[in-house]
């Protein structure tokens, strides 16, 4: 009777620590997935950069889009 206790008890230990690794492994990945460039994380120097140049790409689109339209 204990020892069966007992061997439940490991199970479900196994068990969660298990789901906890594998949490931690898909919250890796996805950390992986956001990473800038430089293999920083955005907000660090290399995603900041990253940002301001999407910004400026942006712009330049919607200014020629202005441009092409007031031609016509």
């Amino acid at each position: 009777m204990i020892t069966e206790c007992r061997e439940k008890g490991r199970k479900r230990r196994r068990k969660r620590r298990r789901e906890e690794e594998k949490e931690e492994e898909e919250e890796e990945k996805e950390g992986e997935k956001w990473r800038g460039k430089n293999g920083r994380e955005e907000g660090g120097r290399g995603g900041e950069m990253e940002r301001k140049e999407g910004r400026e790409e942006i712009e330049r689109r919607r200014r020629n889009g202005k441009e092409r339209r007031e031609e016509k």
